[in-house]
């Protein structure tokens, strides 16, 4: 007898939807026609092929933004290697101009020496030999092998 329980809660007598086998009405909504259901499937069928064409449009345009990107990652690359060998031109140009300048102060030294030992020879032995000239061309000496040195040793690194 539980259905006696139900029918105490509802009306005794039954609806005529109910008895002549209509779908029960649901509060809040309406009866759902054929017309109705056509209707829906049709806005959900156009609002996938919209959302399929969307989609699709923003796909081609991720594809052409990919395609720049990789052509300007393919220039940056070419220009990178292009910067580099030019920065190995410009530190074996430094090297070499580093190199024929200590060869040049190198000379200068060997004939202010050869001149200074000259003049020694010819003068009086009695005469001392100026106090900074001796000091300032092995300095000047040390320079230059100095800067031979380091280009050598920056040259073999950077190799």
């Amino acid at each position: 007898m539980a259905t006696a329980s139900y029918s105490t809660s509802h009306s005794a007598s039954p609806t005529p939807e109910q008895e002549g086998g209509n779908k029960v009405r649901r509060p809040g909504r309406k009866l759902t026609t054929d017309e109705a259901a056509t209707k829906r499937i049709a806005q959900t069928r156009a609002a996938q092929r919209n959302f399929r064409e969307r989609k699709a449009r923003q796909f081609e345009a991720l594809q052409e933004r990919v395609q720049e990107l990789e052509s300007l990652l393919a220039a940056s690359r070419h220009e990178t290697e292009d910067l580099k060998v030019k920065v190995m031109e410009l530190l074996q140009s430094n090297c070499n101009l580093m190199r024929d300048q200590a060869e040049v102060q190198s000379r200068n030294l060997h004939h202010s020496q050869h001149q200074h030992h000259q003049g020694r020879t010819n003068a009086a032995l009695t005469s001392l030999p100026l106090a900074g000239s001796n000091g300032s061309s092995r300095m000047q000496s040390e320079e230059s092998d100095g800067a031979a040195k380091h280009c050598t040793r920056y040259w073999d690194t950077v190799c």
